[in-house]
């Protein structure tokens, strides 16, 4: 099955990584990026319990002292905001400003790459994000899910498994999103590299 080929080649998962460090922000960043906040009320709980191993990233073994986030909380907040605003701001017209269909996609691909960092081959029988694990991980109503899923399905960004999994439509190796929008790829990478050299010496 199509599946990515090299997590180096596609990089989305810093975006979803900064958003669940600390997706308190979404709040009150939507109003200036022009995101469309359009969710129904939904029972799930406000915290989703992962009781699946698989749903967890892996454990990188960091320990943050308490006393480094203190002393250098303006820079990291400075540095964190900066990346996640432009971020917001490039991704907005890929997602036709609907951050439901965003954080959706971004799921998938943190899915996978994922998996792909740990080493689970493609044909782990095991391997698959269906809608209501998407719905769980998001928090994203079933329903709501399913017709994102379908939206970005018929754009060519998404496909559907035989076990009924979805997984990022990859071409010629790399996910049709990143060519179809090359510039902004390009532009995540740089506010990756600025990211990381801004921070790199203080942690």
């Amino acid at each position: 099955m199509a599946v990515i080929s090299g997590a180096k080649s596609f990089d989305w998962l810093a975006l979803s990584e900064w958003l669940v460090v600390d997706g308190r922000l979404l709040s009150c960043m939507v109003e200036r990026t022009g995101f469309s906040l359009r969710r129904r009320r939904s029972r799930m709980p406000a915290t989703v319990n992962f009781s699946n191993q698989r749903e967890k990233m892996p454990d990188r073994g960091v320990v943050v002292p308490e006393t480094l986030v203190k002393e250098k909380y303006a820079l990291f907040k400075h540095e964190f905001l900066e990346f996640l605003f432009a971020e917001l701001v490039d991704m907005r017209p890929i997602f036709k400003n609907d951050l439901d269909t965003m954080l959706i996609y971004t799921a998938i691909s943190r899915y996978y790459l994922r998996d792909e960092r740990v080493g689970l081959s493609p044909e782990d029988e095991n391997r698959g994000f269906t809608i209501k694990r998407i719905a769980e991980s998001t928090t994203i109503p079933r329903e709501t899910v399913r017709r994102k899923l379908r939206e970005l399905e018929s754009r060519g960004l998404l496909e559907k498994g035989p076990q009924d999994e979805w997984r990022i439509a990859v071409k010629d190796g790399l996910p049709v999103i990143r060519t179809e929008y090359e510039p902004q790829w390009a532009r995540e990478m740089e506010r990756v590299v600025k990211f990381v050299r801004a921070l790199k010496d203080h942690v």
